[in-house]
């Protein structure tokens, strides 16, 4: 897992805190995947028939955010051999996630696998930095 090390000058950093919200709307995407997992049916699993040990996920009410952070995480497992997404129309709120894994990995566990890791990254991110904040203002005060 990729660890992202937040320094108190990067609060003042314009870049930073520009993509900052992106980060956070990236946890609550992940966060909500993961209650979509549990609760509803919104990711409809299908077997690749041609390619062995691969798997299409198609993931309703989704874009790019959602799906873009998924294949670099999963291309992040050394059991990943090919990790992709596509959005099949603009005005279509899904997005199709092709995996293909290794003979002793399945690719619904290298689904699992990157959406467990995310949410840790990402809870990691928002602890320091509400940590670095902290600081912060304790600084000024």
């Amino acid at each position: 897992m990729k660890i992202v090390q937040l320094h108190v000058n990067d609060l003042t950093n314009s870049s930073f805190s520009k993509q900052f919200p992106i980060y956070m709307a990236a946890l609550d995407n992940v966060k909500r995947l993961k209650c979509k997992l549990m609760v509803t049916c919104r990711i409809t699993i299908t077997k690749d028939t041609k390619v062995p040990n691969a798997a299409h996920f198609v993931v309703n009410k989704e874009d790019h955010t959602l799906g873009n952070l998924l294949r670099a995480q999963l291309l992040r497992d050394p059991q990943v051999l090919f990790a992709g997404y596509k959005v099949p129309h603009p005005l279509e709120h899904k997005f199709v996630l092709r995996v293909q894994t290794t003979s002793d990995y399945s690719p619904q566990e290298a689904f699992t696998n990157a959406i467990t890791d995310l949410i840790s990254e990402v809870s990691l991110l928002e602890e320091r930095f509400k940590a670095s904040i902290r600081d912060k203002q304790e600084g000024l005060e």
